[in-house]
This record gives C-alpha cells, sequence and structure tokens, in this order.
C-alpha cells in the first residue's frame, strides 16, 4: 500500500483518512503565461494550496487544505483564490474570495465557492473518463520546487498512472519530479488534440526531490474526479442571490400571495429572505456571459422587447420563459472593488439597475429596470 510522509503539518487532521497531504513539483517546468489560466493559487492564513477552476464561481481543490474545515462550511480563516496569469511575486492575477467550501467525505476533494465569479479566465472542463495505468498525465501546482520555497508561477511535469483505486490514482513522475507541498489541490489532467480536460487533483506524495526533503522514494496520490462529475454538477449549480450595494436588498421575482402561489412575470428589489424566488442560477452561456434563472419559477431575468429584439429596447426588467435571447443574457463585469459586479444586458448594453429617482442620496425604489450604465451603486450587485 502506498504511503507518504508528512508535508504539512496544518493538515494532520486529514492524515488519518487520506494519507498524509501534498501540500510543488520537485522540478518540471514554469507554465508559460496564457497557459492552464485555470490553475488556481489558494491561500489562507495557515496554509498554500493549489486547484483549478471548474466554473466562473467555483474551484475543486484538496480537502486537507482546510484542517480547519473537516465538514466544509464557511472557511475558519479567510481564504483567497487566484486564477488566470498569476504571479505570486507581483500579485498579478484575477483574486475573489472564498465564501463557502463544500466537502465529499470519501475522498480528498473539497469544492470552494467564489465570493464574485471570475469571469476572464475560461474554466477547465472535467473529464468523466477514468484514468488507466500507464496512461500519462500532467500535474501542476504552485508548491515549492527543488531549489524554491513559493515559485512565482506554476509548474507543471508529465506523470505515468501507475495504478487506479475507487477514489484514487497513484502516479510517478516521468522524469523523477515529484508533488511537493504547496501542490495539494493541483489539478491533474490529460491533452487530447489540444483539448483538456481534468482528470484528478494531487493529493498525498513522498516529496521525492522537493526542497529540504530527504526522501528516495518516489510516487504521488491524486484524488480522482472522473466518476464524481454529478456529484460536482449538482454542488455548483447552486443558486445566488444578488444584492443591490446601495439598498442592501435582495433581486425578487415577485409572489404576491405567496410563494405556494402564482408567480408573476415582475422582478424587484425587496429586503432579503430565504425565499427561493430570491435565489437566482447562473447558467453560464460564455466565460463571461450568464443566464440568471430564477430558482422557484425557473424562468430567465428579461429585459423586455416588446416589438421583438429586431426592435426598440424598453427599460423593463421582468421574469420570462428562458428562450435563449440575447435580452435573456447578461454580461458579467467586476467593478474596480473586485467584489461586485455589473449585470449588462447583451441585446442592449444598458445595466441592471435599481432605481433612485430622486438620485442615489434618495429613498430606494423597489423598481428594478435596464438603464444605460453609469457605474454607481444602484448598478452594482453583490453575489451572495
Amino acid at each position: 500500500m502506498r504511503k507518504a510522509v508528512v508535508v504539512a503539518a496544518s493538515a494532520a487532521v486529514m492524515a488519518a483518512q487520506f494519507g498524509i497531504s501534498a501540500s510543488a513539483l520537485s522540478s518540471g517546468t514554469t507554465v508559460p503565461l496564457g497557459t492552464y489560466r485555470f490553475i488556481a493559487k489558494v491561500n489562507s492564513v495557515t496554509t498554500g494550496c493549489s486547484g483549478a477552476l471548474i466554473s466562473p464561481q467555483w474551484v475543486v481543490t484538496a480537502a486537507s487544505c482546510f484542517p480547519g474545515n473537516p465538514t466544509g462550511g464557511i472557511p475558519t480563516s479567510e481564504t483567497t483564490v487566484a486564477v488566470g496569469d498569476v504571479n505570486v511575486g507581483t500579485g498579478t492575477g484575477r483574486v475573489a474570495r472564498v465564501s463557502t467550501l463544500v466537502r465529499r467525505t470519501d475522498r480528498d476533494v473539497m469544492l470552494a465557492k467564489l465570493d464574485i465569479p471570475v469571469i476572464d479566465v475560461a474554466p477547465v472542463r472535467i473529464s468523466s473518463l477514468a484514468p488507466t495505468p500507464g496512461e500519462v498525465l500532467r500535474a501542476a501546482g504552485f508548491g515549492r520546487t527543488a531549489a524554491e520555497w513559493v515559485p512565482d508561477r506554476p509548474r507543471t511535469a508529465l506523470f505515468s498512472v501507475d495504478a487506479v483505486t475507487a477514489t484514487t490514482a497513484a502516479i510517478t513522475g516521468v522524469d523523477g519530479v515529484d508533488i511537493c507541498k504547496g501542490d495539494a489541490g493541483g489539478p491533474a489532467f490529460r491533452e487530447t488534440d489540444g483539448v483538456v480536460s481534468l482528470v484528478a487533483i494531487n493529493s498525498t506524495s513522498w516529496q521525492h526531490g522537493c526542497l529540504a526533503v530527504n526522501e528516495t522514494r518516489q510516487g504521488s496520490t491524486e484524488a480522482r474526479l472522473d466518476d464524481i462529475t454529478d456529484w460536482i454538477t449538482r454542488t455548483t449549480d447552486e443558486p445566488s442571490r444578488l444584492v443591490n450595494d446601495l439598498s442592501g436588498w435582495c433581486l425578487d421575482q415577485e409572489y404576491p400571495q405567496g410563494t405556494d402561489g402564482p408567480a408573476t412575470n415582475t422582478v424587484g428589489a425587496w429586503q432579503c429572505n430565504s425565499g427561493d424566488n430570491q435565489q437566482w442560477r447562473w447558467e453560464w452561456a460564455s466565460p463571461d456571459t450568464v443566464r440568471l434563472v430564477n430558482a422557484l419559477s425557473g424562468w430567465c431575468l428579461d429585459q423586455e422587447y416588446p416589438q421583438g429584439t429586431d426592435g426598440p429596447a424598453t427599460n423593463k426588467v421582468a421574469a420570462w420563459q428562458c428562450n435563449g435571447g440575447g435580452n435573456q443574457q447578461w454580461r458579467v463585469e467586476p467593478t474596480a472593488s473586485g467584489r461586485r459586479v455589473l449585470l449588462v444586458n447583451k441585446q442592449s448594453g444598458w445595466c441592471l439597475d435599481q432605481e433612485y429617482p430622486q438620485g442615489t442620496n434618495g429613498p430606494a425604489t423597489h423598481i428594478v429596470a435596464s438603464w444605460q450604465c453609469n457605474g454607481g451603486r444602484n448598478q452594482q450587485w453583490q453575489v451572495s
């Protein structure tokens, strides 16, 4: 049975269940800018790990990176994720905070929900094809190397699959490379005709060749993802609330008779509650464009074009049966703060706006419409 040495003291809680955490590649090559931009750097007060962006608002990483959250939930210490052309030294890359953790109980896998969608980095697709012995995968991470404690850029190397179990895959570096501390949660993926598909994530390792490690044994263990794609899809399909930054009220499809009564097409902004009519599913049409589907009615947020989308736009926003039209698609644009977004209608180019007829220093109304973008806080929305 493959065992691995301790590489992260903070992961001791996880070690009993999963072996010892692999927390970077001892050699390998630096990832060129513009390549594999889905590779994530995961940082908290106590740990540094890696991961992979699998949807605009979700990253998959190792559960062993979160010893304070053995069952998931809100991170016990502030945790950030950086993706894109990340450079640790210069601080470049798209950064978001982790708001929620969802633990997979049978293997070293954690899903991390981001507080704001990442819209300028293409997520990696998860393969449903199991790894096979003899197959060569590429693994990546931000962990230490043979010469550096904390490299500025992620590194990758090729690994051969030695054996596969129901939840793991044992791998060995093709050129003597091994997984090191800081690589936990990093992706292991196959490339077929230029298409990348995620197979597993880094879990445990002997850390052969890693800086300050004297170990002659070699090999690492990956946590498989290919057989839990349904669980990942169900989890990442969780709806969110959209909270207006100025009023603090939630985007709401109105049910005047209560949520057990009939839906109306009216969409407004109301005090936030736990109702599903204030929850919206994000169905991504492209890396930066989304359909917002109400979790209760199943209808889409729609800027109305009474004469058809070839006719003039109106300012009215409502909820209607989804039809795939551009007036039901919204481009997500992060604001300068990075914590809020503008929702720009694909058809009109106008922004989702909670109306303040007397100006933003006056009282709020419950009316939500679409108006020319101006950057005001009443056009900024927090994803909750």
